[in-house]
């Protein structure tokens, strides 16, 4: 072994023990520690949702979406949480969180739970025509998608109570203008 040969190995040994520099395939390593830990926050969190903790759930979706930000599920849940804990309260951070949504959505076109958690939205703000078309856009996508088809009920629904209590308050009022 040369004296020109021995250089790099000696430059990479010293890189490694004494600079503490890592190498490519431990930087690989720990990118995939990062986005296996990232994706049990993000578990842990959809647990917390579905539990109707909202707050712990966006706690868990924001260190997720922070970990690994490319991660279009991971930034609509955020947002989403987001958006409902600020909703009525903080215009601002309600829409920055629908924000965070629609470009989930968009940067990752086969994002149907995406598409129910903006059909969510929808339905919190009364917009049950847009909540329908987004919930059938998540089947479209997925037709086991068993959210989508619960959601796509409910707001139907509710749009049918709507239509009937508008009526009845129509009916009310022509009575009174007749007496």
């Amino acid at each position: 072994l040369s004296l020109h040969d021995a250089l790099p190995i000696c430059k990479v040994y010293t890189d490694r023990v004494i600079h503490g520099i890592k190498s490519e395939d431990e930087l690989a390593m720990e990118k995939v520690r990062a986005i296996l830990a990232a994706e049990d926050e993000f578990k842990a969190g959809q647990m917390m949702f579905r539990r109707g903790n909202l707050v712990k759930a966006h706690e868990l979706f924001l260190a997720a979406h922070l970990a690994v930000p490319e991660e279009a599920e991971f930034q609509a849940y955020y947002g989403y949480t987001l958006f409902k804990l600020n909703y009525g309260k903080d215009s601002d951070q309600a829409q920055l969180g629908v924000d965070l949504i629609k470009k989930a959505i968009d940067n990752h076109v086969k994002l149907d739970g995406g598409w129910v958690l903006m059909g969510l939205v929808y339905r919190s703000a009364g917009n049950h025509k847009r909540s329908i078309g987004s919930f059938r856009k998540a089947l479209e996508m997925n037709a086991s998608n068993v959210d989508a088809e619960r959601e796509l009920r409910r707001s139907m629904q509710e749009m049918q109570r709507d239509k009937a209590k508008a009526t009845t308050e129509i009916g009310r009022a022509s009575c009174r203008e007749r007496v």
